[in-house]
């Protein structure tokens, strides 16, 4: 009865402490708002088309391109955030709240995968751990794939490990739909399945059920076959420019380095040693491996989050063959040393991860925690309800001065803050793969915007600004927010060197 008692009373705190981590994951999202990450290249194009879904049921977004359809990725996140926008309308804030909502669910269902092997305190403390770090902190504040690639990815892996391998293959199946990552997945659950079901019972998987997740995934990649096959020269044009960029990566380089090297000589002695022995927690490689390496092979700053779980589901499966490794100690003598032992063991893997960057100091978070110098907890907002309706009040009277206008900004996804100008007939430009101008050029300069981020000093040297910037500024906050505007139409029309500046 006692028994029962601890029993019930630790899951009780077990599911206090998974939705205390939640709630500061929350907390911490909002805190970044649009300062962490900064409005991404990336979520201007992926949301225009997401948006071109939601209005015309379409992937041709004329902001992006006027003459083709953009190709460079798989259409699942566009049309899953279209369908989203048609019940919630067009703005980088609820693309980037459908982020958050999956980052969390992934969260919870990473937790439950894990406690399947387990040594659940361990799991979930390591796993707070992480997710409360700069990089599953930035998945679930910015308009990409990720997020909802790691939520497909992690459903379909604790499908599988509950037996329910045709659901959990299906979806694997139509992840790389989401994004072309999910076929490193797709491969490793196909593993993971033919490893858990013993060779004489394969021919069990061969049911209904798998003819029905069969024709599903079928279904899926038909479609995208089809719109293809209807924008094949765009398709050809775009994935050689994804492939050219990725060929100029070395993987040998970023594989050989002390982090990946340690990480994955550990994942293959422990790996030995739990199949020796049989441990159920060998499983966990099998989504590990396919997470380490997805970063070296694609090398994409948001692909550090993928990474980041390969670390933990390692680290996770270090403390399996340590506990093990302890219990197998008998003799009295050496048993003195387990308690010792299992602390330098603890100590050792929050070092390695903490040295890493995948473990924040908890005691300096607010400076430690960021991302290509973008902070966490920002010191001023990138973006405030006052500068949106300055800058809409401005946008709408030049449009009724001259009955039609159309805007690019800089940031990019700036834009998308902005969408409900569409309806007073604004037009926006965000060209991609093609040379064209807009009437009117916004540029937004920013402390939150990382030393990398050049696209905003080419936008500047297009208004013919190189030197004394700030007395230019149209609008100007907190020191170093401010919003320089040009009127590039004019520049054409009377042949000026340089546009006239507002």
């Amino acid at each position: 009865m006692q028994i029962d008692f601890i029993k019930k009373w630790s899951n009780y705190w077990f599911i206090a402490l998974t939705a205390a981590v939640i709630l500061a994951h929350v907390l911490i999202n909002r805190q970044a708002g649009l300062s962490f990450p900064t409005p991404w290249p990336d979520e201007a194009h992926f949301l225009w088309q997401a948006n071109a879904i939601s209005t015309n049921n379409t992937l041709f977004a004329p902001e992006l391109n006027t003459e083709r359809t953009i190709m460079w990725m798989p259409p699942g996140y566009m049309f899953l955030t279209g369908l989203m926008f048609k019940i919630t309308g067009t703005s980088l804030e609820s693309a980037r709240i459908l982020s958050l909502i999956a980052m969390i669910v992934f969260f919870v269902l990473l937790v439950e995968f894990l406690v399947g092997f387990g040594h659940r305190w361990y799991a979930l403390v390591l796993a707070s751990l992480f997710f409360l770090n700069a990089q599953f902190i930035a998945c679930g504040n910015v308009a990409r794939m990720e997020a909802l690639l790691l939520l497909a990815v992690i459903s379909a892996f604790l499908l599988i490990q509950r037996g329910r391998c045709n659901t959990g293959l299906a979806i694997l199946g139509l992840s790389p739909l989401l994004h072309f990552n999910g076929f490193f997945f797709l491969l490793a659950g196909l593993s993971y399945i033919l490893f858990i079901v013993p060779a004489k019972e394969w021919t069990r998987l061969l049911n209904r059920k798998l003819l029905v997740a069969a024709l599903i995934v079928l279904a899926g990649w038909i479609s995208y076959a089809f719109i293809i096959y209807a924008n094949w020269e765009s398709f050809v044009q775009d994935m050689s420019y994804q492939f050219g960029r990725k060929s100029e990566r070395s993987f040998w380089s970023e594989i050989s380095g002390a982090q990946y090297l340690s990480g994955l000589s550990i994942a293959a002695i422990c790996g030995v040693y739990a199949r020796t022995k049989k441990l159920r927690a060998f499983e966990l490689l099998f989504l590990a491996v396919p997470s380490i390496l997805i970063w070296p092979i694609g090398h994409e700053l948001w692909y550090e989050v993928i990474d980041h779980l390969g670390f933990l589901l390692v680290s996770v499966f270090v403390i399996h063959v340590g506990l093990h490794l302890l219990n197998e100690i008998k003799d009295p003598i050496s048993s003195w040393a387990k308690l010792p032992l299992l602390v330098i063991l603890l100590i050792g893997i929050l070092w390695w991860n903490y040295s890493g960057q995948r473990i924040e100091n908890v005691f300096d978070y607010s400076s430690r925690a960021e991302l290509l110098s973008m902070k966490v907890v920002p010191e001023v907002p990138y973006l405030t309800s006052d500068d949106q309706i300055r800058l809409s009040g401005l946008l709408s009277s030049l449009f009724r001065k001259n009955g039609g206008l159309t805007v690019e900004f800089q940031p990019d996804a700036d834009a998308l803050s902005f969408v409900e100008l569409k309806r007073d007939g604004v037009n926006f430009v965000c060209p991609l793969f093609e040379k064209r101008e807009a009437d009117i050029l916004v540029v937004h300069l920013s402390r939150n915007l990382p030393p990398l981020y050049v696209f905003e000093k080419q936008a500047l040297a297009r208004l013919g600004l190189t030197h004394d910037i700030e007395k230019y500024a149209w609008y100007k906050r907190d020191s170093t927010e401010m919003w320089i505007i040009g009127d590039l139409k004019r520049k054409f029309e009377s042949g000026e060197k340089q546009p006239e500046l507002f």
